[in-house]
């Protein structure tokens, strides 16, 4: 898909469509939801054409930026995404969307919206990537929409199928192993072979199996190639054996770094990650590096190397991560994020004076939030998160926290939460501020509340069972 909009995007202005587009991320909670895809969406098509914007403004007047951000962005966001396709100045445009499959929220109305879209404008023409599970027609069969006049102008194409893509990555890796790593032709010629012989055609894999071979030595490699199975799910399972067996550092460490990976709602800076998992830094950034065939850093930001990875330790969570379940995960970070929110948020964060705008603010290097960014925010989320399954509810949220075993449990009186808001709450709201994330506080409050009235309704029910 990267390919296809450099190719569009570099093609002359007076003979190609202009090009929008979205990558959606499964892993991150910002770019897996029908409202984001849209939002950026209709940004990019108005810094192209910002004669459309008049077909945006009226709404905006009338609900301000909780357009972009409400419960009902999408409804709003559609009508006048509507708008702009049928509106006669519009220019020819192309709206590319990557890894469908991994749009999480609200992708059966994205879809509906992408191919009602079709008959608004012959202008409008849409790329759509997406694994294999993910049948557009199908969904919208499922919606109750006829889709037979749509379904002539629509155009599959399986990439899986041609194996020449794959067979030229392959190619292009080999040629780096013998610059860089000095591979002779030998063994060029015997790791090609095992590596087409186990890719099945995919190009993950490929790049896997490549990116192990940038920490084993030339002579090792062909023996590290034949020890790959065929098949990413294996693949993983294989991976996961060699962190399980690793001696750098404790397996279970690297353990801790993949459930937190796995359970935050986005992609978390290193130093985030090490608060998360009560890890030291370097010992944190020694997991993150072992895990390598699940993980990657980039620009400093640690994310899961792709949706599969993520699919992977969902599905084997409590085979091969923590047998308690993702329940017990989502406690430890909600434990570990107000244990260190207690140690590090005081008043005045950064020193600012009395009056200073928000706008001529910058963090002080270093940021003393940078380690608390993400649970300053999404504390209330994992507590939220510790399962929906409410006859364990409450005994989940009666876990002591590992840093004082005296101190009361998560959500009883006078415990954790309760003796946070009491000391922190002011200045937790600050530190918000400083974040610029003052609405998810209320959205977190309001969670909180709701949560509290959940437990409340489930004790009463136990004790009229007893």
């Amino acid at each position: 898909m990267i390919g296809l909009i450099r190719q569009l995007a570099h093609q002359p202005v007076a003979l190609a469509p202009a090009v929008s587009f979205f990558f959606c991320q499964g892993t991150d909670t910002a770019l897996n939801n029908a409202t984001a895809v849209l939002r950026s969406l209709i940004w990019l098509l108005l810094l192209q054409q910002p004669h459309l914007i008049s077909h945006l403004l009226q709404k905006y007047k009338n609900s301000g930026a909780d357009l972009f951000k409400d419960k009902n962005s999408f409804i709003a966001l559609s009508e006048a995404f509507r708008n702009m396709l049928k509106d006669p100045r519009l220019s020819p445009v192309y709206l590319a969307v990557d890894a469908l499959d991994e749009c999480a929220q609200g992708r059966p109305d994205l879809i509906h919206l992408i191919l009602t879209s079709l008959n608004l404008s012959q202008k409008v023409r849409w790329l759509l990537s997406s694994s294999p599970e993910v049948d557009v027609l199908a969904e919208l069969k499922g919606l109750g929409i006829d889709s037979s006049n749509i379904s002539e102008t629509f155009v599959e194409q399986d990439a899986q199928r041609p194996a020449t893509p794959v067979n030229a990555y392959i190619d292009h890796k080999l040629t780096i192993l013998k610059c860089k790593k000095g591979y002779s032709d030998r063994i060029l010629a015997e790791v090609s072979h095992e590596v087409r012989k186990r890719a099945e055609n995919t190009f993950l894999w490929v790049a896997l199996a490549f990116k192990v071979l940038e920490t084993v030595h030339r002579g090792y490699a062909v023996k590290r190639i034949k020890e790959m199975p065929p098949g990413l799910s294996e693949l993983y399972d294989h991976m996961m054996t060699r962190i399980e067996t690793g001696r750098v550092i404790e397996p279970q460490d690297c353990k801790t770094v993949l459930v937190i990976a796995s359970l935050a709602f986005r992609p978390l800076s290193i130093s985030e990650l090490s608060v998360l998992a009560d890890l030291q830094l370097d010992v944190a950034k020694t997991a993150i590096e072992m895990c390598g065939s699940f993980l990657t850093i980039t620009k400093g930001t640690v994310n899961l190397i792709h949706q599969s990875a993520k699919d992977y330790l969902e599905k084997n969570y409590e085979s091969r991560l923590r047998q308690a379940g993702p329940t017990q995960g989502h406690s430890e970070i909600a434990r570990r994020s107000t244990d260190a929110m207690f140690l590090i948020l005081r008043r005045n964060m950064y020193n600012l004076d009395l009056g200073f705008k928000p706008e001529n603010m910058t963090p002080p290097d270093p940021d003393p939030l940078a380690p608390i960014r993400y649970s300053c925010v999404f504390w209330v989320d994992h507590l939220c998160s510790m399962n929906s399954d409410n006859s364990r509810l409450l005994g989940e949220l009666s876990l002591v926290s590992s840093t004082n075993t005296n101190r009361n449990d998560l959500l009883q009186d006078n415990g954790v939460v309760y003796a946070f808001l009491k000391t922190k709450y002011l200045y937790w709201l600050e530190a918000l501020s400083l974040l610029q994330a003052v609405s998810e506080g209320v959205n977190a409050i309001r969670q909180l509340e709701s949560l509290l009235l959940s437990m409340r309704l489930i004790a009463h029910r136990k004790l009229d069972l007893t």
